[in-house]
């Protein structure tokens, strides 16, 4: 295990950029990252990384054996998924994942449970946040996303679509009554998402009629904020109208304390992705993570 150990680590070296990042994503200290290069480069006897006190750059031997060992690592990382999944072997070692805030608390938290439950021997560190984390120079092995996909280093799976939802209190209906049309919903308070509060939220809502024309309809934003939990917690006190991710509205609608707005416009779908880096093995635990919410994705979003 020494030999691939070692591999394993140069190749994190390069993805973190340098040693010192490494380090802080396996949760080791420099001097042992620093001595797992050393004993690959002692190994090939050959430099793989040229050194200096502020900065390093790979030697063309260095660069020739990353391109190499990445495919080494990935096939050695298949060839264990497809044991493990031919087997009654566990799942260890420890994965880093990223998912939305909201997506996290309201939705994937059952299904990691469930996960978790069914690999209690693997280690998990999760991030909810609204933040588009860097998924190589933050050592996480997959991350959930919901919407357009531009960082072409990565690579991705959807997991299929996510519905939004005009939603208001019936409060709110009986104070201010409720738009009949899309262009009536511009009269009306409106609760916004904006993941940059710093910023002006877009102004404007696209629905679509049942003829199928785009409509582009301006909003009254009376508050605009970056937690869509916050925004539901208004609405339900009857501040306004909101758009809102429908696994975030369901058992208020079940329930009654939230009503739907404008069913017969259709509201925009976002793709819901899982990403893992492009330069970067996939490891058995994403490889199995993956699947699985996809499949609980699958039965209760599509």
């Amino acid at each position: 295990m020494g030999w691939l150990e070692n591999v394993s680590t140069f190749v994190r070296i390069v993805e973190a950029g340098g040693i010192g990042s490494a380090a802080r994503q396996l949760g080791l200290t420099r001097s042992v990252i620093s001595r797992r290069l050393s004993k690959l480069e002692e190994s090939l006897e050959t430099q793989l990384i040229q050194r200096t006190t502020r900065a390093w750059t790979l030697t063309e031997a260095g660069e020739r054996y990353y391109d190499e060992a990445k495919d080494i690592l990935q096939k050695v990382e298949s060839l264990n998924s497809s044991v493990i999944a031919n087997s009654s072997s566990k799942l260890t070692g420890h994965i880093r994942i990223a998912a939305p805030l909201s997506f996290g608390m309201n939705y994937l938290n059952t299904v990691l449970e469930q996960f978790c439950r069914e690999h209690d021997q693997l280690k998990y560190q999760i991030d909810l946040s609204d933040r588009h984390v860097n998924l190589i120079e933050e050592g996480y092995d997959l991350a959930i996303r919901i919407g357009e996909l531009k960082d072409s280093s990565l690579r991705g799976r959807s997991l299929g679509t996510v519905t939004h939802s005009l939603v208001v209190s019936p409060q709110y209906t009986i104070e201010h009554g409720v738009p009949k049309t899309a262009n009536e919903l511009s009269n009306h308070k409106f609760l916004r998402f904006n993941l940059a509060v710093h910023q002006s939220a877009n102004q404007s809502l696209s629905l679509q009629d049942s003829n199928g024309e785009k409509i582009m309809v301006k909003t009254n934003n009376l508050i605009e904020s970056n937690s869509a939990d916050y925004l539901k917690y208004l609405c339900v006190k009857g501040l306004g109208i909101s758009y809102l991710p429908s696994f975030l509205v369901k058992q208020e609608l079940e329930e009654g304390m939230l009503l739907p707005v404008l069913e017969s416009y259709q509201l925009p779908k976002l793709t819901l992705s899982a990403l893992y880096p492009n330069t970067r093995y996939l490891s058995a635990s994403a490889r199995q993570l993956i699947d699985f919410v996809s499949d609980e994705c699958i039965k209760s979003l599509s």
